[in-house]
């Protein structure tokens, strides 16, 4: 399923003189099957938009569309019936689940005294109805999908595994409800580089395997060039461009303009560019060391 944003605008402390906008008339297509960047400094936006994807924080003005799911602008009726409120509950509780969350930190989420508890939590959230026999087999396979030992994890404590086995842990317990979308807010904050190789070769597994569509929010380019198909820059609130690593990173003026930087590959090319060795590459490390080493062959 799609998602289609069409002029997003929120704002934090609305109709107080503290008002701030977050977001400003963003319309924004993010097709099936991508493995989508969101990028910006700090304060561009960029949280705050993706929690509008699974209501998280509801519109203020504006719409979106992810499948069959419409969400805009509804006034608060003060004598609603509870049939009504049910409806929105329910409402509510679907597209949480077709839209998976991870934030920033996810290990600081887990909550229950054994993983097998915390992981099987959005399974009983989210889906009341399944059986307990179908909750165990839902739960070993999201631990299995985040290369975990099921037998061997489930009895421990969350809070005395490993930083990258509760980091794991945390996204399996996302994965149990069988999202069709997977959002991660900086998913590889505060991990180190073998953690960080790991959980991107996770990330894309399951993208191949189970993940219809992946949206991550990164303020590391390197990541974002070497992992992400279609990215969108945000700055001030404002969506300012939409393309791939290469399209965007092409653009040096608007990264400057937006405060980031470009990922070493792009300022790579662009040094060897003014010494007249021209690359096409798409700014992947890969692609980048591929066109680097037949350049420097062919000029032999």
């Amino acid at each position: 399923m799609d998602i289609i944003c069409n002029n997003i605008d929120y704002q934090y402390n609305k109709g107080t003189k503290f008002a701030t906008y977050a977001l400003k008339k963003v319309s924004l297509t993010i097709k099936e099957g991508e493995f989508f960047g969101i990028i910006g400094h700090t304060g561009s936006g960029k949280s705050t938009f993706i929690q509008h994807l699974n209501a998280l924080i509801p519109i203020q003005s504006g719409q979106i569309t992810i499948g069959d799911y419409n969400l805009f602008f509804e006034p608060t009726k003060k004598r609603e019936s509870k049939k009504q409120k049910k409806r929105m509950k329910s409402k509510l509780k679907d597209l949480r689940r077709t839209v998976g969350m991870v934030f920033q930190y996810p290990e600081y989420q887990l909550f229950a005294d054994t993983v097998k508890e915390d992981v099987s939590f959005a399974i009983k959230n989210f889906m009341p109805e399944t059986s307990e026999a179908e909750v165990e087999i839902l739960t070993k396979n999201a631990i299995e999908m985040v290369g975990l030992n099921y037998f061997e994890i489930k009895d421990k404590s969350p809070f005395e595994i490993s930083g990258g086995q509760k980091r794991r842990v945390a996204i399996a317990g996302v994965l149990a409800a069988r999202p069709q979308i997977l959002v991660l807010d900086e998913p590889c904050a505060g991990l180190d580089p073998k953690g960080k190789n790991e959980l991107w070769q996770l990330l894309h597994r399951l993208h191949r395997d189970v993940i219809k569509t992946i949206i991550i929010v990164s303020h590391d380019m390197n990541d974002v060039a070497n992992h992400c198909t279609s990215s969108a820059i945000f700055d001030h609130g404002v969506l300012k461009k939409v393309g791939t690593p290469k399209q965007l990173f092409s653009d040096q003026a608007l990264i400057t303009e937006c405060g980031l930087e470009v990922p070493v590959t792009a300022y790579l090319t662009n040094e060897l560019s003014k010494n007249g060795i021209v690359l096409d590459t798409d700014f992947t490390t890969d692609d980048f060391c591929v066109k680097l080493a037949n350049a420097i062959k062919n000029q032999k």
